[in-house]
């Protein structure tokens, strides 16, 4: 799903091309997180695991980041590359149950872009563990 400021941000680069407010190194960063979604949303309601390695998973805006651009029913998705999430020092703190994507690599001061679905089953990565993952926008 895409959020308020998402939908802002979209608009302000497709028609106005306005580049000032994504992040100056040209990526967007891709999140685990345990939100139930609301279109409202900013990435200060974002809960994410904390430490043990967990980071944000940069992906640049470029073909490199997001290789696929595809026809899909009735609309087109585009799909990131993949990116492996690891638990590194101990157990993720929390169970996560969706991706998000947002503007900054770390904090809560960029913007959040939009949700995935809810994983079927949520997950609490372990120490040593990693799940890989891409992200897939679908418009219509």
């Amino acid at each position: 799903m895409i959020v308020d400021e998402g939908e802002e941000l979209f608009l302000r680069i497709l028609f106005q091309g306005d580049e000032t407010v994504p992040v100056t190194d040209g990526n967007y960063y891709l999140g685990l997180c345990n939100n139930a979604i609301d279109e409202a949303q900013t990435l200060a309601d974002v809960v994410e695991p904390k430490g043990n390695g967990y980071a944000r998973q940069a992906l640049s805006r470029s073909a490199a980041g997001f290789p696929s651009v595809v026809k899909s029913g009735n609309g087109f998705t585009i799909t990131s590359k993949i990116v492996n999430f690891r638990a590194d020092g101990g157990d993720f703190d929390i169970e996560v149950n969706r991706l998000f994507l947002c503007t900054s690599e770390t904090g809560t001061a960029g913007k959040l872009l939009s949700y995935s679905a809810a994983m079927f089953t949520p997950i609490k990565l372990k120490q040593g563990a990693s799940i890989p993952v891409s992200y897939v926008v679908y418009l219509q």
